[in-house]
């Protein structure tokens, strides 16, 4: 059997091959898991939405000294499914 010169690089153990079967286990097991996986943690650590609708950022907010936080509007970039862009307004007291 002659093997035909341009599917070469398709041959079993050939780099171009395993690449791609590299990328497609990426992009259609691991994108979707790693998805699944934060958005199965936000529900899991879900307590207390806070002013800002998220208890992390409220209280990391506090804890670098910012006070009167308030979630100001949403700006509509969203960068990915569990990103959200706001503007936030906080005051920051005297000597801080």
């Amino acid at each position: 059997m002659r093997l035909n010169p341009n599917l070469a690089a398709f041959k079993p153990g050939s780099p171009v091959l395993q690449l791609i079967v590299s990328l497609v286990i990426v992009f259609v097991i691991g994108a979707p898991l790693f998805y699944l996986l934060i958005l199965a943690g936000s529900f899991i650590f879900n307590s207390d939405p806070g002013v800002l609708g998220d208890p992390f950022i409220e209280i990391g907010l506090k804890e670098a000294g910012f006070i009167e936080i308030e979630l100001v509007k949403d700006t509509g970039f969203n960068s990915s499914p569990v990103t959200k862009g706001v503007l936030l307004r906080a005051k920051k007291p005297e000597g801080h």
